[in-house]
């Protein structure tokens, strides 16, 4: 499947989701809620790949790449801005381990699949960093399509959207650093900020939604002059 970079991703991500449902079913049965169950079972499988593709994965560049994750902090800030000026109920501290749970659980199961095996493969099929990133980015975008069961149609491809340029960012991290670890983090502190609290405003403001298209403008300007692809990067890349 070297030769199918994109194919044997999505065969992957798909053959995640269905490892997740017997485990999912486990969890609900052993008592869990169904969130709860859910999130483990993505953890898991997610770990489960991190483990089978290893030798792809540098392990010994972990945490190295924090630093260029930290505008993550601010897609975070703007989820807690926008949540706390609706009024939205924050989450008591006793339910810290189940934010925790649900904010661990898409980062390290997407990470592993569209940052860990994705640009993995599309380098090893000889892709340039340009289209390596790209190509994951949108990956990690059309993954979001399959939300098209529980949300609107609208939603769904505003989140593809966010998705891709959180990809971006995230894939620019990865190859810069080669540290898996950071983006996993980076990941998991944006969705842990959005499950702090119990309910989620629905709409935002002109303020917000200006704010929120300055941010993704600003990560796709980041995540592009991160990975040198505009002129102006003086950054020398860091091989994964």
């Amino acid at each position: 499947m070297t030769r199918h970079p994109v194919l044997f991703t999505a065969l992957v991500f798909l053959a995640g989701l269905l490892a997740a449902v017997p485990l999912y079913i486990l969890g609900t049965a052993s008592g869990l809620d169904e969130d709860a169950a859910g999130a483990l079972a993505r953890i898991v499988v997610g770990l489960a790949l991190l483990a089978r593709f290893r030798r792809g994965i540098a392990w010994r560049q972990s945490l190295r790449g924090l630093r260029w994750a930290c505008p993550a902090l601010g897609v975070a800030l703007y989820n807690v801005a926008l949540n706390a000026s609706a009024g939205m109920p924050l989450r008591g501290a006793a339910e810290l381990p189940y934010v925790l749970l649900l904010g661990l659980a898409p980062a390290v199961f997407e990470e592993a699949i569209f940052r860990g095996v994705a640009i993995a493969k599309l380098r090893a099929a000889n892709n340039a960093d340009a289209r390596t990133l790209w190509l994951s980015a949108l990956l990690f975008g059309a993954a979001h399509l399959t939300n098209v069961a529980g949300m609107s149609p609208p939603d769904v491809l505003l989140q593809t959207g966010y998705a891709v340029v959180i990809g971006l960012f995230l894939g620019a991290v990865y190859l810069k650093s080669g540290d898996i670890v950071s983006v996993i983090l980076a990941h998991a502190c944006v969705d842990v900020s959005y499950q702090i609290f119990a309910a989620h405003s629905g709409t935002a403001s002109l303020l917000f939604l200006t704010a929120f298209c300055l941010i993704l403008l600003g990560l796709t300007c980041y995540a592009l002059w991160l990975a040198g692809i505009v002129p102006f990067s003086g950054a020398e890349k860091i091989s994964s």
